[in-house]
């Protein structure tokens, strides 16, 4: 067999490849991208909410809102980070499992809850022990949601070097799209 024989199969097969290659990317992404029947392409199905009661946090609620109410059959999940370890009275005097949250660990968020009772939005809602910004990702990342929405405290330039942002940690580190609302 001649070189360029050898050398046009071999281009060949790595044409196949590519036009393999990209039909399986195109169909993954139809599949995530769904139509909504309306003429537009709906791409956030399910959307992560990490919010702890604050201001900012209630802000990014209602862009979640906005978002799944142009999305039919989307499903919100907010994420509430207790960023400290169960207190030993808490476990020992009640004798609660390690990882149930005490209801008054859960009184900022019935404000998020409200809104979204509200709006008619059914919010499914996980609390858990961690590090914010660790736990968002792990959540976002182990349960493949399509958008996370979070607030930004608005930090100054020294306190995001000193402190880092959960925002932006969980921007940074997200294999899904983040809005972060300001």
């Amino acid at each position: 067999m001649p070189i360029s024989d050898e050398l046009t199969n071999k281009g060949v097969r790595e044409l196949i490849v590519l036009i393999i290659v990209a039909y399986v990317t195109a169909l993954i992404c139809y599949n995530r991208c769904r139509h909504s029947g309306r003429g537009e392409i709906v791409m956030f199905n399910r959307i992560l909410l990490a919010g702890d009661g604050s201001p900012h946090s209630l802000r990014a609620t209602d862009r979640a809102i906005e978002i799944v109410k142009k999305t039919p059959d989307a499903i919100l999940t907010l994420i509430h980070v207790i960023d400290d370890l169960p207190v030993r009275s808490e476990v020992i005097e009640t004798e609660i499992p390690g990882r149930t949250v005490p209801d008054h660990q859960k009184t900022p968020i019935k404000k998020i809850e409200e809104k979204a009772a509200q709006a008619h939005i059914p919010l499914n809602v996980k609390c858990v022990y961690g590090e914010p910004g660790p736990a968002i990702v792990r959540e976002a990342t182990t349960e493949c949601y399509d958008l996370v929405v979070i607030g930004s405290r608005g930090l100054n330039h020294l306190q995001k070097m000193v402190l880092g942002s959960v925002s932006h940690k969980v921007a940074k580190r997200v294999p899904c799209p983040v809005l972060i609302v300001k």
